[in-house]
């Protein structure tokens, strides 16, 4: 649920799909390169979004597709993975990098963009400097036989905002006679 609408209904493969923004990606990097090695990255992989760095660490979002421009038109391309594998390993093999990681956008990542959307709608109702509100968001997945749910809580008061995350785990009920 998101303010008060039921968002969604389905596996966790349909949840990321539908409101994943890209892969995750990690890339270590060798050495104390982090800046080269960000801008080779926005340059090789156009729409690249460096999230956050921690040492040597980049954490990277590489969104399903991408815009490209001939000069007159934009057209939106899909991205092709091995592309971005392709790239990863040539960095790799000439140890610019040390490892890297690509995966699916996380459960996590889609609930709290999911809910900094709220936030952000929140913040701009500058005008109700007293305004409290409380936001319930419920999303669940059945995947092997196992119940996911999560529900996420937002309490915003003159414009503070704190969350609460509670995750659920529900593995299948087994009867003995």
């Amino acid at each position: 649920m998101k303010m008060g609408q039921f968002m969604c209904l389905g596996n966790l493969q349909h949840l990321r799909n539908r409101f994943g923004n890209g892969y995750a990606i990690k890339v270590k990097v060798v050495g104390d390169n982090v800046d080269n090695i960000k801008t080779q990255l926005m340059s090789d992989l156009p729409g690249i979004e460096i999230q956050d760095q921690h040492n040597e660490v980049l954490f990277c979002n590489v969104p399903f597709s991408h815009s490209s421009t001939d000069g007159r038109n934009s057209t939106q391309l899909p991205y092709n993975l091995a592309h971005v594998f392709e790239i990863l390993n040539k960095k790799k093999e000439q140890k610019i990098i040390e490892s890297y990681s690509v995966t699916q956008t996380t459960l996590e990542q889609i609930f709290v963009q999911l809910a900094g959307e709220d936030e952000d709608i929140l913040s701009d109702q500058k005008d109700n400097k007293n305004k409290q509100s409380k936001k319930f968001y419920l999303f669940y997945s059945f995947e092997n036989n196992i119940i996911y749910i999560i529900i996420v809580v937002v309490f915003c008061y003159n414009n503070n905002f704190k969350f609460f995350f509670l995750f659920l785990a529900i593995p299948p009920m087994t009867t003995r006679l």
